[in-house]
């Protein structure tokens, strides 16, 4: 299965692209994938899996690096980060 994490892009703080890069940089897929999969999956850097004809490994524009969202986010006018709420799907 498939849970794709997005945000709405035309609301604030995500309306600037930024802040979408710093959220990127924040997310460590690896320790969620061990730590919610048991090790099983693969980080992706798009919509398609990597079997689908459209996929194109985007993961190394993204990587996790704390410090590089930190620096993103000041840059966004939000040197001390922001609060929001996350919403998934219900896991199967």
């Amino acid at each position: 299965g498939e849970t794709i994490l997005s945000t709405n892009n035309k609301q604030p703080p995500f309306d600037n692209v930024k802040v979408r890069e710093a959220v990127a940089h924040a997310i460590d897929r690896q320790a969620i994938i061990d730590g919610a999969m048991f090790g099983y999956g693969a980080p992706i850097g798009t919509h398609f899996a990597p079997h689908h004809p459209a996929y194109k490994d985007l993961t190394g524009q993204s990587a996790y690096d704390p410090e590089q969202a930190k620096a993103l986010l000041a840059e966004a006018g939000f040197p001390e980060g922001f609060e929001t709420t996350l919403h998934l799907p219900p896991p199967s």
